[in-house]
């Protein structure tokens, strides 16, 4: 299907004379015309009006090889969207899980065995464990 078979298809499923499209995209009826019969083809600034209008891509307009479904310009960005916005939403929670399992497995632990626990060596490291070294000093220490 070409440029100007799409263009007449979606001018006529949007319910759009050639004289209304024309003035919504800036150019005469005669235009119009001229690139529904592909005696010319729209510039590019034109086919971006054109692709936001009818919901489609620019790509699906000027590749003949795309027939009869118009894939939806906000379709095809969420699609690529999709698996990396999901990954993205839980990582702050899945930190904040790991965070909190370690710090009560440092508190168990030491409460087992009945020691002190300082807070360096739990809250801190267990935080910024690649800053505060196992050799930290720190006067703050919890009772177990």
């Amino acid at each position: 299907m070409t440029l100007g078979d799409k263009l007449s298809r979606l001018r006529k499923q949007h319910n759009y004379t050639q004289e209304q499209l024309a003035d919504i995209v800036g150019v005469s009826r005669q235009s119009i015309s001229k690139w529904e019969s592909d005696a010319a083809y729209p510039e590019t600034d034109k086919l971006i009006v054109l692709s936001k209008l009818f919901h489609c891509t620019v790509d699906y307009l000027l590749n003949d090889d795309m027939d009869e479904s118009a894939p939806s310009a906000t379709e095809q960005a969420n699609k690529g969207k999709a698996l990396g916005m999901g990954v993205l939403n839980y990582a702050p929670s899945v930190l904040f899980l790991v965070w909190a399992l370690s710090l009560w497995a440092m508190f168990a632990i030491n409460t087992v065995k009945g020691g002190e626990i300082p807070i360096c060596t739990t809250l801190w490291q267990v935080t910024f464990g690649w800053i505060c070294a196992p050799r930290c000093v720190c006067c703050c220490v919890l009772r177990a």
